[in-house]
């Protein structure tokens, strides 16, 4: 066997390939695995790309390089000499600077031979000396090494190939290496080495290869490999490397591949770049390369790769570019070149893949490029300055396989492409595009990615099928409508990864997910989807990203959601989401649970406990952190007022639709209804601190129907939470729907318990006398009996004089009141926390057992309590004629009593519009209640003749000091019949009008005088100042239909659904008058 030199060949591998379409030539040793029989003979193999490594560097031209490797024969296997007893030692040196290995390969260095038997090395035949060091770890994530790289490893002094690639060795690079005189080849790819780059490197005269991507290596490129004059191949992407591009490796005849992509090199581009005529292979990407690209490179004959994306490079590109008659591949895209595109890349005879994407090109399109580019496969022209206005024939006619021409201005509908089989994806995104999607991708069977998001397409989802090798769906940003369960049904398949649907109309409810899904990202964030998470979704296992935010979606997070281990992003703001956060949720690194009804503790783990309190803001009662602990005591009573509140709210909007007085008395009804607990003045004056703006209360007088009497309450008022605020945002893609009251109350409760750590109760405002809750002292607790003295100052009654004397004088006779007595009153209304007080009277009251007398007639606990606004009813009340006939000669007294109970009685509700049985004997023909008087059970005439008159002077400060007698009420029967036909005709005619006042403020603040159905009934519900009934609303705008056509009508829109239209040029005054005059 003889010892000759063989040349060795190689061929462009897989190497850093910046912005995606080219890959660095890189010289990729073979290995054999662990086990396998040792080589006598060093082997460079043929590296064989991937798939996408094809798509990368099609058409490119391999290159050679020699290696002399003395004492290897490719003929024959030798039996190894003995191993050199210095290189086993750097080698075993080097094995225990190696903390873990999970490849195998050191798991073979035992034993003396060295050169036979140990993975990784091999020998001079003839010596035993170590030329090739090859510990190559796997790509699937799961082989590596973790240590550093031994000093000892310059001890290898004839080593000829170095080829490390441990994913986890950190450290920096040994000085030591500078002393391996005989290295060729130098590859430390894909590790965590740190540092700067020796420059002692420069030493290494007969090196040919050196690749050290994929590091954290920083500082500059060391000028000293200039000196490297057989250098074939530099590749140190994917560093931390700064400053420029040294003038030295302008001596590097040899250099044939230059890879520096993915740092943060600045300066110009060398213009010595055009003397290297053996340069096939420039990657400059990622960096922050500035000024013009220059002349020179057009001199390069042999470049097939010029990928110079993302970069500050401005100017023109070279008109003389179409010399590059090799040029494969050219990409400038994210730049700041402009100008015209040169018509000479038309004379580029093998370019297949052209990126100008994100410059300033301007039109025109060169005409010449129609003809041009024989083997052009992918094009983008994506956000220039191009204003194609449709799609060029050109490029519409070829069979191409990537077409990329998002934000150039297209406009109407998709596109037709005449050869679409082959297409591999397409992105028509940011443009105008209109109409309906229909059968757009019918044809395109090898279609992967797709991209139509931010046009104006109007289409129903749930008729579109995609092909089923679909990976990618983006269709964000349009007006696609229809129902999300048959669209997900129908298409999320095998294959599909990413579906991004967001900020559309999609409505209906999400589906069942089955197994075997590949679906990675789903973002359906900003529609109108509805109902609950599916417990099924636990399925999607490989699921990384999920976002359903800004949606209407309710229920609970599943528990099973634990199950979703590659979940990393998690976003569920803003929707109706109750109950507590799962206590395990996948790997997340990013979540957001803003802006719901979530409740409970934090998981007090990590990631949970480390996202930002922003990502747990605006929920119901959530604690822990990076909220406030769960620990403090007065967390119980902001729950407790933030419950009551969202009572309060639903009760102003049930007496609205009930057409009842939002009174104080009326709505604690209804609160502790709903919530079953009693509202206090103490709470609504908390709820006033908390929303002043939004809470509004007055003095007011409501008529007692049991005593007769104008008694004093409050009238709550609840604004509305207007587009102006900045508490207010919005919740839907509808524009106008604000965020409602309760949300912002909750926001606010919030925001106060962030702002003390340590434990309060919610501060008080200052409600309007006598309702301060400050004013006087009670407690929640029942009285052992109800001779409590008072000795605070308490305001005077508001009863008739008549009433207030006849009461005090029965008083004076009674000794002593058990609590009993009040439960035989009033049975079925008290509770263990009744409070029960008396007013304080300038003379002490005197109580006897006589006290119970009056109960049937006229029970004291039926008197307001102004500090609960609660009372307990009576049987039947007494008439004016038998008050008068006892107490009209009597002095009104200087003070009163007053007992507190809890109020609980169902109510009758009237909301009809009849006349008959005026008298009100019938109490199942009542009439319609006036706002002020339903809640009592008086009709509107009855009403009226009663006490008319007498609101009248209390409003004008003069207070009768008795009622009409009932003669008086006999005797105006005819006059109330006619008065109540009079009240529901102007009843009908304000509501005709005050629609209309309604509808006009609406298109004040509305961008289009464009509405659906239930669009316009939601904003006059919500901007009308009385509630109306949604039949009534319907009917009102028919006849308005018919009244004024010129100002409103409807359409049907092409999604189906009928519009209302309004003409905000109409004579507003005159429609008005016509409305008015109508009824």
């Amino acid at each position: 066997m003889a010892a000759t030199d063989e040349r060795k060949k190689a061929v462009v591998g897989g190497g850093g390939g910046g912005g995606g379409y080219g890959d660095s030539p890189s010289l990729i040793l073979s290995r054999a695995g662990p086990g396998s029989k040792p080589k006598s003979q060093l082997q460079l193999a043929v590296f064989i790309p991937t798939l996408s490594q094809l798509q990368r560097a099609e058409n490119a031209v391999s290159f050679h390089f020699l290696l002399d490797s003395p004492g290897v024969s490719a003929e024959t296997e030798a039996e190894y000499p003995t191993c050199s007893a210095s290189d086993r030692a750097a080698l075993l040196s080097f094995k225990s600077s190696i903390l873990r290995d999970t490849t195998g390969f050191l798991s073979t260095w035992v034993g003396e031979d060295c050169c036979g038997a140990w993975e990784g090395i091999q020998c001079d035949t003839k010596t035993g000396r170590v030329i090739v060091l090859q510990l190559q770890a796997g790509s699937d994530g799961t082989s590596f090494m973790k240590g550093v790289l031994s000093p000892s490893l310059g001890n290898l002094e004839f080593l000829q190939v170095m080829l490390i690639t441990g994913k986890q060795i950190v450290g920096p690079i040994p000085e030591s290496i500078s002393k391996l005189s005989s290295l060729t080849q130098l590859y430390l790819e894909d590790n965590m080495l740190e540092g700067s780059i020796p420059s002692s490197l420069g030493k290494l005269t007969l090196l040919e290869a050196l690749s050290l991507s994929g590091n954290r290596l920083g500082g500059v490129v060391p000028p000293e490999l200039g000196s490297l004059k057989n250098l074939v191949q530099i590749n140190l992407g994917k560093n931390v490397l700064t400053g420029g591009i040294p003038t030295t490796l302008g001596e590097l005849h040899r250099l044939e591949s230059l890879d520096l992509c993915s740092n943060s090199l600045s300066g110009h581009i060398p213009d010595f770049f055009g003397e290297l005529k053996n340069f096939k292979y420039i990657d400059l990407s990622d960096n922050e390369f500035s000024g013009s690209l220059p002349n020179s490179v057009s001199n390069l004959p042999y470049i097939h790769s010029l990928i110079l994306n993302n970069n500050h490079l401005s100017g023109e590109l070279p008109r003389q570019i179409g010399n590059l008659r090799s040029l494969c591949t050219l990409s400038v895209s994210q730049n700041l070149l402009t100008g015209t595109i040169p018509d000479s890349l038309s004379r580029l005879p093998n370019l297949w893949h052209l990126n100008l994407s994100r410059n300033g090109f301007s039109d025109p399109l060169p005409a010449s490029l129609a003809q041009g580019m024989p083997s052009l496969l992918c094009i983008d022209l994506s956000y220039n300055n191009l204003h194609l206005g449709s799609v060029p024939a050109w490029i519409a006619n070829r069979e191409l396989r990537d077409v990329h021409l998002a934000g150039c201005r297209i406009e109407g509908p998709l596109p037709h492409l005449s050869n679409v089989s082959s297409l591999n994806s397409i992105d028509l995104s940011d443009n105008s595009l209109t109409g309906q999607i229909g059968n757009f991708f019918v044809s395109m069977t090898s279609l992967q990615t797709a991209k139509l998001s931010n046009n104006m397409l109007e289409s129903d989802i749930s008729g579109i099928i995609l092909p089923s090798g679909l990976s990618v769906i983006d269709m964000h940003s349009n007006m696609l409508y229809g129902s999300i369960s048959a669209f997900i049904t129908n298409n999320i398949g095998k294959f599909l990864e990413i579906v991004n649907l967001s900020w559309n109309r999609i409505e209906g409810t999400l589906p069942e997910f089955r197994q075997g899904s590949d679906l990675r990202s789903l973002d359906l964030c900003s529609n109108r989807i509805a109902g609950t998470i599916p417990n099924s979704m636990s399925n999607l296992v490989n699921l990384r990203r999920l976002d359903i935010s800004r949606n209407n979606i309710q229920g609970n997070i599943p528990a099973n959601f634990g199950q979703l281990q590659s979940l990393e992003w998690l976003d569920v703001s803003t929707n109706r989401l109750g109950g507590n956060i799962p206590k395990t949720l996948g790997s997340l690194r990013h979540a957001n649970f803003r802006s719901n009804y979530l409740c409970g503790q934090i998981p007090q783990k990590r990631p949970f406990n480390v996202f930002p309190a922003a990502a747990y803001a605006h929920n119901k009662c959530l604690c822990g952190a990076p909220l406030p602990s769960c620990s403090r005591t007065d967390l119980q009573s902001f729950q407790i007022v933030g419950e009551l509140f969202d009572g309060l709210e639903t009760s102003v909007r049930l007496l609205r639709l009930c057409k009842k007085p939002v009174t104080f008395q009326n709505v604690c009804i209804q609160v502790e209804i709903l919530t079953k607990r009693k509202l206090l003045y103490k709470h609504l004056a908390q709820m006033k601190y908390v929303m002043p703006e939004f809470i509004l209360v007055e003095n007011t007088f409501v008529h007692d129907q049991k005593s007769f009497c104008m008694l004093p309450d409050m009238k709550i008022t609840l604004m509305p939470s207007t587009s102006g605020r900045t508490e207010t945002f919005t919740i839907g893609p509808e524009a106008g729907d604000s965020k409602p009251l309760r949300d912002i109350f909750w926001t606010r409760l919030r925001d106060i318990i962030l702002d003390h750590p340590e434990a309060i109760d919610i501060p008080e405002t200052t409600l309007p006398e006598p309702f301060n809750s400050n004013s006087d002292t009670f407690t929640d607790e029942v009285s052992p009996s109800l001779t409590t003295d008072s000795t605070a100052g308490m305001p005077s009654t508001h009863f008739a004089s008549y009433f207030e004397q006849r009461f005090s004088n029965i008083l004076r006779h009674h000794q002593e009141i058990e609590a009993p007595i009040l439960s035989s009153v009033a049975p079925n209304f008290v509770t263990e926390n009744t409070s029960i007080s008396f007013m304080k009277h300038n003379s002490p009251i005197k109580q006897e057992s006589e006290f119970e007398k009056i109960g049937s007639s006229r029970s004291a606990a039926s008197i307001i309590n102004p500090h609960l606004g609660q009372c307990s009813p009576v049987a039947h009340p007494p008439t004016p004629a038998q008050i008068m006939s006892k107490a009209a000669t009597q002095e009104t007294p200087k003070g009163s009593a007053e007992i507190r109970t809890v109020l609980n009685i169902n109510r009758r509700r009237s909301l009809k519009f009849s006349c008959e049985n005026v008298d009100g004997s019938d109490s199942e023909q009542i009439l319609s209640l006036n706002e002020e008087n339903r809640e009592r059970g008086y009709s509107t005439c009855e009403f009226d003749k009663l006490v008319g008159p007498f609101v009248d002077k209390v409003e004008s400060g003069r207070i009768p000091p008795v009622f009409p007698s009932k003669d008086t009420e006999t005797a105006s029967k005819v006059t109330g019949h006619k008065m109540c036909e009079a009240n529901v005709a102007r009843h009908e005619k304000m509501l005709l009008t005050d629609l209309f006042n309604t509808i006009c403020r609406i298109l004040q603040s509305a961008k289009c005088p464009y509405f659906t159905k239930q669009e316009l009934l939601h904003k006059v519900l919500f901007y009308s100042s009385e509630t109306f009934e949604t039949s009534e609303i319907e009917e009102k705008l028919k006849l308005m239909e018919e009244l004024a056509p010129e100002w409103i009508s409807q359409k049907v829109a092409s999604s189906g659904d009928f519009l209302y239209c309004f003409c905000k040029g109409s004579d507003a005054s005159a429609v008005y008058a016509r409305l008015a005059g109508a009824t």
